[in-house]
């Protein structure tokens, strides 16, 4: 196994800081509104990072963020 270290300021290392902190703000939501928010601001993530070595892993974290509010607001709502 080859162990990486991400460097402080590296396009994956802010990747990961804009991450966290999108996973913060939208990490639950109470109407439809704020999922249209939630969705807009991972689409600018996604977006952001389309030109990397890393796009695809990601878009598949960010979705699977999206698959995460999205559950846990159903379960609310059921």
């Amino acid at each position: 196994m080859v162990k990486r270290k991400l460097d402080r300021g590296s396009e994956e290392w802010q990747f990961f800081t804009d991450f966290w902190q999108f996973r913060q703000k939208y990490y639950e939501i109470e109407n439809d509104d704020e999922f249209t928010v939630l969705m807009e601001a991972g689409e600018a993530l996604i977006e952001k990072y389309a030109c990397t070595d890393f796009a695809k892993f990601a878009r598949q974290l960010i979705f699977s963020h999206f698959e995460f509010v999205e559950d846990k607001w159903k379960g609310k709502r059921s």
